[in-house]
């Protein structure tokens, strides 16, 4: 049965969400008082050869930060002539060389919350979740601190939320088994399961803590969040898709599910190539254009409002700097998009 609030819950839980913007807003402006700004206009860049590696990212990105300030870049073109054998371009912003060892002390205790998350999850191997709020020690801590203080979830708390999962995918999402021949590794069809367990299970947690720092957000902002767009299957015409490469097909999917790259499952169903244009056209196309994906996101949010309403407790005050909030509020957003949507998928490829 769907929960709905009173007027005083939603004009309280609006005064709360006023009350934390305004908290962050002073944040931000103390943060932002004490940092330089540094513009850097850059009309080419043009390199004749790349021998060794060179990363774009930190080139075309709008801003960087550091100790220093907010850096802003603007680079009218790049040009490179020659990439060597042994010369490699990145487009993304390389950590390489500097990510930061934790100091022992602190490995263990990341430890010690992942040895908690997988027995609180009743998982074998930590969501990629946890691993993400790990690169910030202090983020994570507080994370764990949070559910451990305000929330006491069941033994079966996840279990319960992961068979609704099941359930709403299965009523949802109606595909009919592929009848010949297995067309995966049995190990792989497992590691789907698993998988869809896990993320499941983590969805719980991350709209808790939602819900919890911002109070009605999912609520208010679930359909703004999930953004897919339909049109990005779609070619000129039957025989240009017919046409089209693997790689093609793939970049559709990933352009239409706004995702970086697809869950590592379909490595194997790409090796198909056959079969990866069967899911393509007559499971995914399918499913996408009768709305069926549309439907599945708006049941979601449904059994999230519904799930949670019992067990949030007024919104709770965050004892971190405003990049770690960013940090936090980021990872968040961004799991709970991609959780989703691979969970989509990864039914579909059940399915094959």
């Amino acid at each position: 049965m769907h929960y709905k609030q009173t007027n005083e819950e939603i004009i309280k839980n609006l005064q709360q969400q006023v009350n934390y913007l305004n908290q962050q807003i002073h944040y931000l402006n103390d943060y932002a008082n004490y940092l330089n700004v540094y513009e850097y206009h850059i009309q080419a860049v043009n390199i004749a050869e790349v021998r060794g590696t060179l990363q774009l990212g930190h080139l075309i990105e709008k801003e960087l930060y550091d100790s220093d300030g907010i850096h802003r870049f603007f680079i009218g073109e790049i040009k490179i002539r020659e990439i060597s054998e042994s010369g490699t371009v990145g487009l993304g912003v390389s950590e390489k060389g500097n990510k930061k060892e934790l100091p022992k002390e602190n490995r263990d205790k990341v430890e010690k919350i992942y040895q908690d998350v997988n027995l609180l999850l009743q998982v074998d191997e930590v969501p990629s979740f946890f691993s993400k709020l790990s690169t910030q020690h202090e983020v994570l801590k507080s994370v764990w601190y949070s559910i451990n203080t305000n929330w006491e979830p069941s033994s079966n708390t996840f279990t319960v939320f992961y068979e609704d999962v099941l359930r709403l995918l299965h009523d949802t999402v109606n595909i009919e088994k592929n009848g010949s021949k297995p067309i995966l590794e049995a190990d792989t069809y497992v590691e789907i399961a698993t998988n869809i367990e896990k993320q499941a299970k983590t969805l719980l947690i991350i709209t808790y803590l939602l819900e919890s720092y911002l109070p009605g957000y999912m609520d208010q902002y679930h359909q703004s969040i999930i953004k897919i767009s339909p049109g990005k299957l779609s070619f000129p015409h039957h025989h240009a898709r017919k046409d089209a490469s693997i790689q093609q097909l793939e970049n559709a999917i990933k352009d239409t599910f706004h995702l970086e790259q697809l869950p590592s499952t379909f490595d194997e169903l790409i090796e198909h190539p056959n079969e990866f244009r069967f899911f393509f056209d007559y499971m995914l196309k399918t499913l996408v254009d009768n709305g069926t994906t549309t439907k599945y996101f708006f049941s979601m949010q449904h059994l999230y409002i519904d799930r949670t309403k019992d067990i949030l407790v007024d919104n709770m005050e965050i004892q971190m700097s405003a990049t770690d909030q960013a940090f936090l509020f980021s990872t968040l957003i961004k799991h709970f998009d991609y959780y989703q949507k691979n969970i989509l998928l990864e039914y579909m490829l059940l399915h094959i």
